[in-house]
């Protein structure tokens, strides 16, 4: 027999794990939170992207004794019939001992995509001078009738001059973009850099 629903969940629970006593984890498409089923509260502990982390790989993830995170991922490689693994032990550190690194934001109008997040995963791990982070204009990602006012949000960044480094151009209409002079021609780094075909 099921009992009263819980109130109080983070938006877009996707996976749930045990944690400590009456304490839970839940991993929605963004964050990682703790959830206490007797206060019905939750509290967010640290975004995915923000630890190198795609939340699409995410296959467990567990509380430690000392009150840090194990989180198993598969990343899957060029042979789809040999998937890899990958165990991440999270602990919290002072701010001070996190590298500083300039930040690169990449805007999305709707949730990026695991494909996307894996690519900003990965670009994270092997730059020592540059981290991106997505910048989502859909606020509630369930809700596409919301679409409209997710690109109007995204144009008056772009008219107030805190417009994104990077734009992720689905759902928007790109030739309108380059006729404004939003988007930048890359032929000259492509030549410059070599190696990429135009």
């Amino acid at each position: 027999q099921a009992g009263e629903p819980f109130a109080n969940l983070p938006e877009g629970c996707q996976q749930v794990w045990p944690a400590r006593g009456k304490t839970i984890l839940i991993s929605t498409g963004k964050a990682l939170f703790t959830y206490d089923l007797e206060t019905t509260e939750s509290r967010e502990l640290f975004d995915w992207l923000g630890v190198n982390i795609s939340s699409g790989s995410i296959r467990s993830v567990g509380m430690t004794v000392d009150e840090g995170i194990a989180v198993v991922c598969s990343q899957s490689g060029e042979n789809p019939f040999a998937t890899k693994y990958e165990f991440a032990l999270l602990s919290k550190v002072e701010k001070s001992q996190v590298p500083e690194k300039e930040v690169i934001t990449l805007a999305t109008i709707a949730a990026p995509y695991d494909d996307l997040k894996r690519a900003v995963v990965e670009f994270n791990k092997a730059s020592s001078q540059y981290r991106v982070e997505i910048k989502s204009y859909l606020e509630d990602q369930g809700d596409w009738t919301k679409l409209l006012d997710a690109k109007n949000r995204f144009q008056a960044d772009l008219v107030s001059g805190n417009g994104p480094d990077l734009i992720y151009l689905e759902h928007l209409d790109w030739t309108n973009l380059v006729g404004k002079g939003i988007l930048e021609e890359l032929t000259p780094y492509l030549q410059k850099t070599g190696g990429v075909e135009k």
